[in-house]
C-alpha cells in the first residue's frame, strides 16, 4: 500500500480499516491519561491541544458544554446500509482535567462537525441530572 491510500484510509476515506467504537474509546482514554500524567510525547500533547480547540473554537464548539471538555469530530465514508455518501462522529472527553465520561456520537449522512450539537445536547442532560 502506498503513502497516499494509507493516508486516504487513515483519514476514513477508504473502508479497508475499521476500528470497534469501545477500541476507539480505549484509545482516546488511554491517550489523556497518559498526557495528564506526563508520559505524552510532543505529538501527542498536540492532539490534545487540537482536541481542546476544536471544543472551544473548532469544529466542536456546538456542544456549548458550561463545563470544559475534549472533543474530536470526522466524517467519514459510510459503510452500511442504507448508503449514504458519509457519516459524522464526535467524541467528546468529560471534564476535560480528568475524564470520567467518554461521549462518542455517530450521526448517518452528515459531518463530524454536524454531530457536535447533538452530542451537546446529549452531554447536558446528562449534567442536568449530575446536580
Amino acid at each position: 500500500v502506498n503513502d497516499k491510500d494509507k493516508a486516504r484510509t487513515l483519514a476514513g476515506l477508504e473502508d479497508d480499516w475499521r476500528v470497534p467504537p469501545v477500541a476507539l474509546a480505549r484509545a482516546y482514554l488511554k491517550l489523556v491519561r497518559e498526557i495528564r500524567r506526563g508520559a505524552g510525547v510532543g505529538e501527542q500533547k498536540g492532539i490534545l491541544r487540537g482536541m481542546e480547540e476544536s471544543a472551544r473554537i473548532g469544529t466542536a464548539r456546538e456542544i456549548g458544554s458550561r463545563y470544559f471538555v475534549l472533543a474530536k469530530t470526522g466524517t467519514s465514508s459510510c459503510t452500511h446500509t442504507p448508503r449514504a455518501s458519509v457519516d459524522g462522529f464526535t467524541v467528546v472527553l468529560f471534564p476535560a482535567d480528568d475524564p470520567r465520561l467518554l461521549l462518542m456520537v455517530r450521526r448517518h449522512g452528515t459531518t463530524g462537525a454536524a454531530t457536535a450539537k447533538p452530542a451537546g445536547e446529549m452531554l447536558r442532560g446528562l449534567e442536568a441530572g449530575q446536580r
